[in-house]
């Protein structure tokens, strides 16, 4: 683990990516993580709940890098 020090950035990228890579990825994947959306568990709170799925983000790490579909 990193400790990232405070008010500095941290780099990323977002990339749409294809089926055979999103498999490839999932395939691959050593552990794997599904998580509940927290704006439409928060709605939900407030009485504006959403009709889809709660369990949307599913995070994959593959070759020690953690890749997050939303």
């Amino acid at each position: 683990m990193q400790t990232i020090p405070i008010e500095e950035s941290i780099s990323f990228s977002q990339d749409a990516l294809t089926h055979e890579r999103v498999s490839t990825i999932v395939e691959d994947g050593q552990s794997f993580m599904v998580q509940e959306c927290e704006c439409k568990k928060e709605q939900g709170f407030l009485g504006n709940p959403c009709e889809k799925p709660l369990d949307c983000l599913m995070m994959v790490v593959h070759r020690q890098i953690a890749v997050l579909f939303l």
